[in-house]
């Protein structure tokens, strides 16, 4: 199966700090970019969908809509992923993004829709599901991990990457020593096309 994946380190989107990033994956939806947000990981945020439908549609997306796993059924969120070919996962808390997906089955709509071609990104928490194992505490914790989605089963990402965060990779690589650690900084991103990866900005690899 051909994967279209993008990992973002970081950034805001109200400030349009992402765009150049944003712009390239509405690009790799082929022109028709219709557009599914997911704030899960922010609470269902409202004000984050206000934010992001708005920016998204002024970047170019044909259309642009939300699902809220608070609020919806899971025929409406699954015909609402059939009918997208961009997915964007918001940023916040890598846990309950996690734990929710898995709760209501999104996550094998979400196979299903990398299966047809889709394009799947995502932000901070967002990126860091989709990967095998994912790392769920702050940073100025201890390290804590859960199994993502899987999408990705050779990466780990440590997302809002910095220099001074070097050890962290390192601890990761020691405790999975298999998995290549991707730390992608604030407004960075991995662009994986299948077995193909590509780095944008600050992202060290190890």
């Amino acid at each position: 199966m051909t994967k279209k994946i993008v990992l973002i380190g970081g950034g805001e989107i109200q400030s349009a700090q992402t765009a150049e990033i944003d712009k390239r994956i509405i690009g790799l939806a082929g022109g028709d970019a219709k557009c599914l947000f997911f704030p899960t990981a922010a609470g269902d945020s409202d004000e984050y969908i206000k934010i992001f439908e708005k920016y998204y549609s002024e970047l170019g997306c044909s259309t642009v809509s939300s699902a809220k796993l608070s609020s919806e059924s899971f025929e409406e969120i699954k015909n609402k992923i059939q009918n997208s070919n961009l997915i964007y996962l918001g940023g916040g808390d890598t846990c309950c993004l996690i734990n929710k997906f898995k709760e209501q089955n999104i996550v094998n709509e979400l196979e299903e829709f990398l299966g047809r071609g889709g394009v799947l990104s995502g932000i901070s928490a967002g990126a860091s599901a989709l990967t095998g194992i994912s790392i769920v505490s702050e940073l100025d914790e201890e390290l804590c991990f859960e199994k993502g989605f899987g999408f990705l089963s050779k990466y780990i990402v440590l997302p809002h990457y910095q220099k001074a965060y070097f050890d962290i990779l390192q601890q990761i690589k020691t405790k999975y020593p298999d998995k290549t650690v991707l730390g992608i900084a604030d407004l960075a991103a991995v662009f994986i096309d299948d077995e193909e990866i590509e780095l944008f900005s600050i992202v060290e690899k190890i």
